[in-house]
């Protein structure tokens, strides 16, 4: 089954001063799932907000995606289920920790200006409030070869950063954003009831 991690931009000032103080071209992490009929899919995702599930339809008008990653070899709908189910768990209802992004802007001016390297912990985060690369610390929990190295904090890593460590992994391939939105239900009865699942 197919579920994607994303890295975008969008024209809000934030997503622009975040690639401006870093130097790298994303400012973002989200997670997709895309469901049975065409053009439908849900992201889960922390902004500043808080965590948050979207609509991915409405949400992609507003997002560029630059990045996207799928695992090459699929995942079972029970490994989704529980990936899912862990994600929700520790992290929906949640708030966007605004002294970890405060002290890693801070750091990453340093390393900007100083040429300083980014520390390997956030002094200031709060783990029950991650920043959006905060969602990560689970996927490496579960699936620890996903990640070619083990950041001690996911919330001193920078999207482009995670996008970087995932990709070196070997254990992905690009997601063909086009493919995945056209729906994979089919009323046939080679379909078993767990194809025909309508959940994400």
């Amino acid at each position: 089954m197919s579920v994607a991690f994303i890295w975008t931009t969008t024209n809000l000032p934030a997503s622009k001063l975040i690639r401006w103080g870093l130097d790298e071209p994303v400012s973002h992490f989200a997670i997709v799932k895309p469901m049975r009929l065409p053009n439908s899919g849900i992201v889960l995702h922390q902004d500043f907000g808080g965590f948050g599930i979207d609509w991915f339809p409405a949400w992609r008008k507003k997002n560029k995606i630059v990045y996207a990653l799928t695992p090459a070899a699929q995942m079972t709908r029970q490994d989704w289920n529980e990936d899912r189910s862990q994600i929700l768990e520790r992290y929906a209802g949640t708030e966007y920790d605004y002294k970890a992004i405060y002290y890693f802007g801070y750091r990453a001016l340093l390393r900007k200006f100083f040429r300083i390297p980014l520390p390997k912990e956030n002094l200031w985060s709060d783990d029950d409030e991650p920043l959006c690369t905060g969602v990560a610390t689970l996927l490496h929990e579960r699936h620890p070869e996903w990640f070619s190295r083990s950041p001690k904090d996911f919330d001193m890593v920078s999207p482009f950063m995670l996008y970087d460590i995932m990709l070196k992994s070997g254990m992905f391939v690009p997601w063909n954003e086009a493919k995945a939105m056209e729906g994979r239900y089919q009323a046939s009865l080679e379909n078993s009831p767990e194809d025909q699942d309508y959940t994400f």
